[in-house]
């Protein structure tokens, strides 16, 4: 893999005739005359000269100012901010425009896409106006992959990414490689490198799991992935993630409990998270371990959205469960909250989850109206009644509403 694989930029249709609006921006851009110095050599060591790091700052903040409020609604109005808020910029800073859009996708990975197609037509203006290439955003990306999954060493303009090398970063680097391809912002034969690559290397085993879970695996593949399962070295949890892959574990028929006869089953669904979540948790229940959930939430669950799903998946457990499982769920959260390893909105989130399609999750849980008041009175005894009034309400809980 080299640099050039991933400058496709050209190769995109829709990209080669300019709209008016387009004009107009190159135009607001240029007023006329060259505003731009275009013959500077790059220099890659511009974040260790303390002018330049002061600029490479004022720069950042202009940059996210733009895209904390970007939706596909307002593109074209805020291009027109940007271009304006950056004014006169030159190659090097150009290079802090662009490493700028890496880190802030990284930080806000759900709005990858307007992100990305907002570079990519920021990157076209600066390609015809300035004759900027966009080469450092896609050297990046690949010296990034290459030390994830080739573990090759970080050049020196890029240690920056050393700050982006666990689990969830990785990822995160994945759905920005993937959303490149689905926009043409990379061609469709470097997927194919990519598969190769990730299913050819060793040390991220459940990254493999994430890139390939919502495709259809060729013959070859599986047989690599298969391989890969007989290592008898292989963490437990990254064997369970490659066995789901291959569809050996889709389905796990192992009765739970028995309600009217009919035995619940419980559907492993190709979300990873909630993979994780099931496997540390069963993990808990059988061990009684504290600190491995410690840590699973501390590396795993790092912000809001991602503890409520640990809460809600932890709750569907609860709900699952026998008497002595539902004992060890509620002690498990009390002593997450009391140690400030979630907070209460957390559970009152996580719980609100569940209730949101409880007309079909109910049909498998266990006595899920007496569960759901015994959880409600926990929770109110935590004092976190925040968001559950009508639940609490619903279920005949007295509880002091909140001003």
């Amino acid at each position: 893999m080299n640099v050039e694989t991933f400058k496709i930029i050209k190769n995109s249709p829709e990209l080669s005739v300019l709209s008016d609006d387009m004009v107009n921006l190159i135009n607001l851009l240029s007023s006329g005359k060259k505003m731009f110095k275009n013959n500077q050599k790059v220099n890659n060591k511009i974040l260790k000269n303390p002018k330049m790091q002061l600029l490479k700052d004022k720069i950042e903040n202009k940059v996210n100012l733009v895209l904390n409020k970007l939706s596909e609604m307002n593109i074209s109005n805020l291009l027109s901010e940007f271009l304006e808020n950056l004014g006169k910029i030159n190659k090097e800073e150009y290079i802090c425009v662009q490493r700028t859009f890496y880190i802030k996708i990284q930080a806000d990975i759900n709005f990858a896409k307007i992100y990305l197609e907002f570079f990519k037509i920021i990157s076209r203006i600066y390609e015809q106006v300035c004759n900027y290439s966009s080469e450092y955003f896609y050297s990046l990306l690949e010296t990034k992959f290459k030390a994830d999954y080739l573990g090759l060493a970080i050049p020196e303009e890029f240690l920056f990414l050393e700050e982006f090398n666990d689990e969830s970063k990785r990822n995160n680097h994945l759905i920005i490689l993937r959303t490149m391809i689905n926009i043409n912002m990379l061609t469709a034969p470097l997927k194919t490198l990519i598969d190769k690559t990730l299913l050819e290397q060793n040390y991220h085993y459940s990254d493999i799991y994430f890139w390939f879970q919502n495709e259809e695996l060729t013959n070859e593949q599986k047989e690599i992935i298969s391989k890969k399962t007989i290592n008898t070295e292989l963490p437990m949890r990254e064997k369970v993630l490659l066995d789901n892959l291959l569809g050996k574990k889709m389905v796990n028929t192992q009765k739970v409990e028995t309600t009217n006869s009919k035995p619940i089953v419980k559907k492993i669904s190709n979300d990873t998270l909630k993979l994780e979540i099931e496997n540390i948790v069963e993990e808990y229940l059988l061990l009684e371990s504290f600190d491995p959930i410690v840590e699973f939430i501390k590396d795993s669950c790092k912000d809001a959205l991602t503890k409520n799903k640990f809460c809600q998946y932890t709750f569907i457990k609860y709900f699952e469960g026998s008497s002595e499982t539902c004992t060890k769920v509620l002690e498990l959260m009390k002593n997450l909250v009391k140690k400030q390893i979630l907070f209460k909105s957390n559970l009152s989130r996580g719980l609100l989850l569940i209730h949101s399609n409880w007309h079909d999750l109910s049909l498998d849980f266990s006595t899920p109206g007496k569960k759901m008041k015994e959880l409600l009175l926990f929770l109110k005894n935590m004092g976190i009644t925040k968001s559950l009034e009508s639940l609490l309400k619903e279920y005949k809980i007295e509880f002091v509403e909140s001003i």
